[in-house]
């Protein structure tokens, strides 16, 4: 078998790189591609740096990555920085961002239990997810 070079794949092992070793990035990878070398960093139970990875996809306008911020916060057992993630990625109009955010109401985790607060949240996300198809 013959050694093919792959430019996805490449870019891909930089982003690694980028985030394993705080460096700067330099081949200027994109919302996307932090979100897909997050998730792989979350398969190999390397939170702290898919949290760097994810972070750095929201300095690039991801409100997906927010979502996934917060979900990871939550997860890790630090609810108000999960609040904090579902929050930023509500005001950005992400739609599981706002059903997370929606969920800490309905059952009053972090927040006063607010049930009607909770119920306008996933109507909201659902109004995005209509429209964004």
């Amino acid at each position: 078998m013959e050694f093919q070079f792959d430019p996805q794949k490449r870019r891909h092992v930089e982003g690694w790189n980028i985030i394993c070793f705080d460096a700067e990035d330099r081949i200027g990878l994109t919302a996307d591609e932090y979100e897909r070398i997050a998730f792989d960093f979350l398969m190999n139970d390397m939170v702290k740096e898919a949290i760097k990875s994810y972070e750095r996809a929201v300095s690039l306008g991801s409100t997906k990555a927010a979502a996934f911020l917060g979900e990871i916060y939550e997860k890790e057992g630090d609810v108000e920085e999960g609040y904090r993630w579902y929050l930023e990625g509500s005001l950005a109009e992400n739609a599981i961002a706002l059903r997370k955010l929606a969920k800490l109401y309905e059952t009053g985790t972090y927040v006063r239990l607010d049930v009607a607060r909770a119920e306008k949240l996933r109507s909201l996300a659902d109004e995005i997810g209509r429209k964004n198809g």
